[in-house]
């Protein structure tokens, strides 16, 4: 229900040319505050708790800015998209807002009712949280003296996986078996990485991209250049071409494993420099039938602040050079059972994606 007497009707989704000017008024100082335009279809929409897709395309001083998703009211019926952050100071904010278009494919094109702009207190958890986990990531780090010493652990069976390797444990000095077990070694032909964890030594494993993209018809393979790096890659690497989604297939090998411990998958990537449709956020939907939450929402470039609340996983920094985001997670406590599947679709929210350049997947402790 509208709380005002009136709402406005624009019957174009598609060319809403809608412009705001924007000074807010009785707010609180000193709050940082979004700005969402309060709207709802003139068709009537299915209700869900999560959020929806509308890819509002607007312009804001002078730059072109999409807000991916909008959040129902409380009550259903209206929908608020977030537009911008501001923090409140004794200064006036004036802004001055294009609203252009909704994505045609999600939204069609019947029209919407705007009731207004509404002004919510925006909390800053998020903002701490991530500090902290900055600050616990530095803490976590071990010096190679305390990883030689604390090398030699009987739960460790990293011998066994040394067999797999081109390498002679009983010849290997063991500063030199430390840097090959903290940075990583290749094992199974160069199918696959092995590697502690530098904060609990537990077992980390990353695959090659050509071994887990299931459908390669539309990607190409090719080598890398080898450049010296602090960690071992793989020498060759994939490239999703001009396509909306793809797939990744295969059974984790649980001696790969430390046991009862939730792991994470990243894929790890780089995008080349004319990729394409990146910039949109992507499902990861499970495949598995057993699986309750079955699609996150991640994205593969840093999304804007309005948008970062949507997106679970957003893609990281590495030392090695390449990017990861989180995509997939499980937990290491099947002791019975040789490997753990994962069958995971990637698909884009809208248009095609391109340029895409993966090394492959890993498997680290969360």
């Amino acid at each position: 229900m509208c709380r005002f007497s009136k709402a406005a009707k624009i019957s174009d989704n598609l060319n809403l040319n809608i412009q705001i000017q924007i000074k807010p008024q009785l707010l609180s100082p000193g709050i940082m505050y979004g700005a969402y335009l309060v709207f709802k279809f003139c068709n009537r929409r299915k209700v869900s708790t999560r959020p929806l897709y509308v890819n509002l395309k607007y312009k804001m001083a002078g730059e072109t800015l999409n807000a991916y998703f909008a959040k129902w009211r409380p009550g259903g019926e209206w929908l608020m998209v977030e537009l911008f952050r501001f923090w409140n100071t004794n200064e006036t904010v004036d802004c001055d807002i294009l609203l252009q278009s909704f994505s045609q494919y999600y939204c069609g094109n019947w029209g919407i009712f705007v009731e207004g702009l509404e002004f919510n207190a925006i909390a800053s958890d998020k903002m701490y949280m991530n500090m902290q986990l900055e600050e616990h990531k530095e803490n976590n780090k071990l010096s190679d003296e305390n990883n030689v010493q604390r090398l030699m652990k009987p739960e460790l069976d990293y011998q066994e996986i040394f067999k797999r390797s081109e390498y002679n444990i009983q010849n290997t000095p063991k500063e030199e078996l430390c840097h090959l077990l903290f940075n990583g070694f290749l094992i199974d032909k160069g199918e696959k990485i092995f590697f502690l964890s530098k904060a609990n030594q537990k077992k980390c494993h990353m695959l090659r991209a050509k071994s887990v993209i299931c459908d390669a018809s539309n990607v190409k393979f090719y080598r890398i250049k080898p450049e010296a790096q602090s960690r071992c890659i793989f020498e060759d690497a994939a490239e999703i071409l001009y396509y909306h989604e793809f797939r990744i297939k295969c059974d984790v090998d649980t001696r790969m494993l430390s046991s009862d411990t939730s792991y994470a998958c990243f894929l790890v990537f780089k995008l080349s420099e004319k990729y394409r449709g990146l910039k949109f956020p992507v499902k990861a939907r499970d495949l598995l039938p057993y699986i309750k939450q079955r699609t996150n929402i991640i994205s593969f470039t840093a999304p804007s602040t309005v948008n970062l609340n949507n997106i679970k996983w957003i893609p990281e920094q590495r030392e090695d050079g390449w990017m990861e985001v989180r995509v997939w997670e499980t937990i290491s406590d099947r002791h019975n059972e040789e490997s753990v599947p994962m069958d995971l679709k990637l698909i884009s929210f809208e248009g095609n994606m391109s340029g895409l350049i993966i090394s492959g997947i890993e498997f680290r402790p969360m």
